[in-house]
């Protein structure tokens, strides 16, 4: 039932397209979090990571998106009201999923969710799908990614112990960094 409802969020996210239902489907988030007792903070940390690739999308819809409101014109880029307006609305709906499917993931056990993936592709087995290998597989994927998160946090680590500088601010030297 929690998967049919992530599933059934997720999807109001991604088709609303009026205030009213951003303010609905952020309401409905917000709840969720309230009533899962982890906390926003933990929920906005690793979404504040993001800024950068926020900052590109809403870049990007800004000046690509062609509208009536053009407020500057230079080459290729249009800035535009309708371009920074899409933008703010992608950025809100992938913040939105995220935290959505990071509280999912908090309060349900890897167990739970490759049952409730198993349940959901049940139908499947009728075409001689084997549904419960590809539950299995998910879940070990979904198992994997903490583990995943923490291995490339200790190579980070590591790597500056060594004297590797992602923290500086030239371009150059992050990218060396990363080499290695």
């Amino acid at each position: 039932i929690k998967l049919l409802c992530l599933l059934i969020l997720l999807a109001a996210i991604v088709m609303t397209d009026s205030v009213l239902g951003y303010c609905l489907t952020a309401a409905v988030t917000l709840g969720t979090v309230w009533q899962s007792k982890i906390g926003l903070g933990s929920m906005v940390r690793p979404i504040a990571r993001l800024w950068l690739f926020f900052l590109v999308i809403l870049g990007m819809n800004a000046f690509f998106f062609d509208s009536e409101q053009t407020l500057w014109v230079w080459w290729i880029f249009h800035l535009s009201i309708g371009g920074i307006i899409q933008g703010a609305t992608v950025i809100l709906r992938v913040i939105l999923l995220m935290i959505l499917c990071s509280v999912f993931t908090s309060t349900t056990s890897p167990i739970e969710i490759t049952g409730a993936i198993e349940m959901l592709i049940l139908p499947l087995k009728c075409i001689r799908v084997p549904t419960g290998d590809v539950a299995m597989i998910l879940g070990v994927a979904i198992q994997f990614i903490p583990t995943l998160l923490e291995e490339s946090d200790m190579i980070k680590k590591a790597q500056i112990a060594r004297g590797a500088q992602f923290e500086s601010s030239r371009l150059r030297d992050r990218a060396a960094s990363l080499a290695p």
